[in-house]
């Protein structure tokens, strides 16, 4: 798989410039200079195949620490769904999509599809 650096580095194995289960690209910036650069639709979709490797990762982690979550309210018999907390991330998360040039209607979706899977890991019987 071929790996895609930033085009103004000449150490193109620097891990602050590929994506790895260590951490993402800099920056938007950064994704925009790879966009802009003469790669081949085969180098961009390599590139967007680790992003979404990364993602899974990231995904697992998250779920990994629901997980956690569900075991502290069991233990203390708090209920999985906090509605307050909810709405805090849902709006912190479509504020943010907006700095970050997303559609807050699609972040809200994909945020609510990973709270409903995160209820279901946090509820116990």
């Amino acid at each position: 798989m071929s790996t895609i650096s930033d085009p103004n580095k000449t150490d193109s194995n620097s891990p602050s410039h590929q994506p790895t289960a260590e951490g993402w690209p800099n920056s938007e910036a950064w994704a925009k200079s790879i966009a802009a650069a003469d790669k081949t639709l085969p180098e961009l979709r390599a590139f967007i195949d680790q992003l979404d490797q990364q993602l899974l990762a990231v995904l697992s982690a998250r779920a990994t620490l629901v997980k956690k979550i569900g075991e502290i309210k069991q233990s203390s018999g708090t209920q999985p769904l906090d509605e307050t907390r909810w709405q805090q991330v849902l709006q912190q998360n479509r504020h943010h999509a907006k700095h970050l040039q997303l559609c807050p209607e699609f972040i809200e979706a994909l945020y609510t599809l990973i709270h409903d899977y995160s209820l279901s890991l946090e509820t116990y019987e």
